[in-house]
Formats: C-alpha cells, structure tokens, sequence
C-alpha cells in the first residue's frame, strides 16, 4: 500500500518524470504480486482498487477481475471506509471493454459517493461518515468532473489547492509577458490568461513540452484579444488594417501604417510571438515556418471579418457558410499548429497541408466550434440575449 501510494502521489504532484526508473520498477514488483494473489494487496480493499487502477492505468492491461464476480461482494464491511468505497470507484471507471462487473460497481460506489457530500445523509445514517479534509476535493472533482478527474492537469489543480500553494509566483511569468506587450492594459488579457494557459497544460501536458505550452497559452490569448477586437471594441477600419498587415507581412518592419494604438499594440504582440515561435521551430523543423503560421493567422482574420459583416450587415448566413467559416474563427490554426512546430518532430510541408493532416484538423476544429456554440447558446438561454 505505501509504495502505491507513493506512485499514486507522485504521479499527481506531476513530478514523475524525474522517478521514472523506480517507479517502472515498482510497477513490475506489483504486477507480478496481483498475478500471484499476494494477500498484501487482496486482502485490503482500499489497496486492492487502488493497484487495479494504476497497473490497468499503466503498462499492465489488467483484465482480471473484470468479468466475474470479484468486485460484487468487496463492499461488504467496508461502508464506513470512505477510502475504500473512493478507490473502488475510481477503478471502476476504467473501463476498456465490455465489463457490466466494473458498469455496476460504478453506479453503487456512485450513489455512496453521493450521500457523502450529502450532510443531512450522514446525520442520519450510522453507516456513512463524512469526507476527511484531504479527500473532500478529490471527492469533489470525481462527482462533478467524473470525465476529467483522471487527466494529470486535474491532479495537479488538487494538489495546488489542497496544498495552498500560492499562484501568485506560477504565473509572473505570464504577466510579465502581457506588460511587455502592453497587453495588460487590456483588462480582459489578465482574465484570460489562467484558462489559456490551462487549456495548454491539459493538451502539452509533459514536461518537456514547455516551448509548446508556452507557445499555446500566448497564441491562446492573441486569438481571444483579436476575436474581441472583431466581435465587440474594434471598428471596419481597425478590421481592414490588421488584415492589410498580415497580407504585407514583414519580419523587419510594417508596410501599412496603424490606425490606431489598439491595432499597433495586437500586431506587435503578434508579430513577436511569431518570430519567437519560429526561430525556436528552425531547429527541428530545418526551416522556416514562418510563411505558414503568418497564412494561418491571415485566414482567421479574414474569417472573423467576415463574421462582423454580417452582424454590421444583419445577414444571417446559410448554416454551411456558416460552419465553413466557424471552423477558421474557432482559432485553432493559429494557437495549435504552431504549438505542434515545437513538439520535437519534423513535419514536413507536405504534412502539414496533406489530406490527412488536414481533414484531421477540420474535424477536430468542428467539433471544437460545435461544442463552443452549444456552451454559448445555453448561456444566451439563461440570459436571454441574442447572439
């Protein structure tokens, strides 16, 4: 149980990279114990989940205990042990295949669970206690985020909180990039820049794919800034004049005046990102990328242009120009190719503007655009505003 738990610590606290060799280790000696039926691990329900859930999670698909009838009777005697009953529930979301045994102990450690958070259940029942301090917020993320509970960026968000961590410091360096720009002085950029940069965590997750988180979070942010300049504050004249700059893109200089501060202020922002992207791209790449992030960003802003002539204009569109355009103005091209550049694999233009590649982006931008609009249109229900 204590090693488990150490893996299971570690693993949370995102520090596993540097424990790789040991824990592996560690992982072999408990594989090979549960093949055995060691009693250390069967004998403790709390235990026995718990090694169900990181081998079935890791390395070793375990499939035993998944189709007969192990897991029916595990509960008995355990009812006051929270641990036990919040292990046994998150094993049995990892489902694979068709168990029905692991679909019905979901549903009934479920209900348990829920009764936890229940206080006016725990007055009156003598079986169930209520949650200890340090499982409250796991118990918490698995009720409400039962999808995402499992995804390192979840674990990671516990422990800064169960931790008190103060956030203050993780995220200097983000601000300092938004004063550099001046993009501080737009107060919406503060309030983006946490979701962005956890939007990034959740996708380059690794440590080792810093360049590429950091690349996502201010790509994230530019895209957000520019939809705000297009969608509310900006003017036609402010929308021109971006596009013009990007179709007369310079690395040294501007070949079209600004007009005006807020124009100046994004496309430097931009302009600096970019170069900075590109340049640490050329290693791995063997060229310049910059043709090809510049054209990405071209085509959202052209999209969105398009959009806010149709709200100046109130033209409502045919649902399939509509779509077509949507997947550009949802912003993945500009926040999420340039991230790949720096994953650590070559990808060749012919990759990049392939078929595949292609087709593969569209729908993930589709179904990225569906789901924004879905979210926005339940919002625009509740608040009785038209969009």
């Amino acid at each position: 149980m204590a090693r488990l738990c150490a893996i299971d610590t570690i693993k949370d606290l995102g520090i596993d990279l540097h424990f790789q060799v040991e824990i592996k280790q560690a992982l072999d000696d408990i594989y090979t114990s549960w093949r055995e039926g060691d009693e250390e691990i069967f004998l403790d329900c709390a235990t026995c989940a718990m090694a169900f859930r990181i081998l079935r999670r890791g390395v070793n698909a375990l499939t035993r205990y998944t189709e007969d009838g192990f897991w029916s009777d595990t509960l008995e005697g355990y009812l006051k042990d929270e641990k036990a009953v919040l292990e046994l529930y998150r094993a049995s979301r990892i489902i694979y295949h068709d168990a029905s045994v692991l679909e019905n102990q979901m549903c009934w450690t479920r209900d348990f669970l829920m009764q936890l958070t229940d206080p006016e259940s725990c007055q009156n029942s003598d079986l169930i206690q209520r949650p200890t301090l340090n499982k409250s917020i796991l118990l918490k993320d698995v009720l409400n985020y039962p999808l995402y509970v499992e995804l390192e960026p979840m674990a990671y968000k516990r422990n800064i909180e169960q931790y008190l961590t103060d956030n203050t410091r993780m995220l200097k360096s983000s601000y300092r990039w938004l004063q550099e720009h001046k993009l501080d002085e737009m107060r919406v950029a503060k309030m983006k820049m946490n979701y962005c940069y956890f939007n990034s965590v959740t996708t380059f997750c690794d440590p080792s794919l810093a360049e590429a988180r950091i690349a996502f979070s201010k790509s994230t942010v530019l895209v957000s800034l520019i939809d705000d300049l297009f969608d509310i504050h900006g003017t036609r004249e402010e929308h021109l004049n971006i596009i013009h700059l990007f179709e007369r893109w310079d690395v040294d200089r501007p070949k079209v005046d600004f007009c005006s501060e807020k124009v100046e202020t994004l496309y430097w922002a931009i302009h600096s990102t970019l170069c900075e992207t590109v340049e640490k791209a050329f290693p791995t790449q063997g060229r310049s990328v910059m043709d090809h992030v510049v054209e990405l960003w071209l085509d959202i802003l052209k999209a969105m242009f398009k959009e806010a002539e149709w709200s100046r204009t109130n033209t409502v569109p045919a649902f399939d120009e509509y779509i077509t355009n949507a997947t550009l103005t949802i912003g993945l091209g500009p926040f999420l190719v340039p991230a790949l550049y720096l994953v650590g694999h070559r990808l060749s233009e012919d990759d990049v503007k392939g078929t595949q590649f292609c087709r593969l982006f569209n729908v993930t931008a589709l179904g990225c655009r569906l789901f924004n609009d879905i979210r926005g249109f339940e919002v625009n229900v509740i608040t009785n505003i038209t969009n």
